[in-house]
């Protein structure tokens, strides 16, 4: 894997720059619990594809540290209740400073009615909630 700065310059792999930036052994992992928190900035959107909901975040690291694992789950935000099933097209995702990506996240429309939100969490990771835009029908 061939990671880039936002400039386009080959870096090493995030996971490698992180363990050598802390000066971590290569048996012990125990300095990534040193990692300063990063907060990242997320937006969710929504909208309905047939049967399916379609929900698409969109993640952005604005700090100087790297975020490390970053995992969304997708609830009810009526119950906190997870969604099951959810398939996303990306998770524990982990992003340099000034990166940002798109994940995909559908579920069936026929399991799940009413509003939805996204927690974030991550091994360095301020957590959080993303408030989704209620889904609508595509202009397809």
């Amino acid at each position: 894997m061939e990671v880039h700065t936002p400039t386009g310059q080959k870096n090493t792999p995030l996971h490698n720059h992180a363990v050598k930036a802390l000066g971590a052994k290569s048996s012990s992992y125990r300095e990534l619990n040193q990692l300063p928190p990063v907060t990242l900035q997320a937006t969710a959107t929504s909208h309905l594809d047939g049967d399916m909901v379609k929900v698409t975040v969109q993640l952005n690291n604005p700090g100087a540290r790297a975020s490390l694992a970053t995992k969304l789950t997708l609830l009810s935000a009526r119950d906190v209740e997870r969604i099951l099933p959810a398939y996303y097209s990306d998770n524990y995702i982990s992003l340099l400073p000034g990166e940002g990506r798109k994940i995909e996240i559908e579920y069936p429309s026929k399991d799940h009615a009413g509003p939805v939100e996204i927690t974030l969490r991550g091994w360095n990771v301020v957590a959080g909630n993303i408030s989704v835009d209620a889904a609508r029908p595509s202009s397809k």
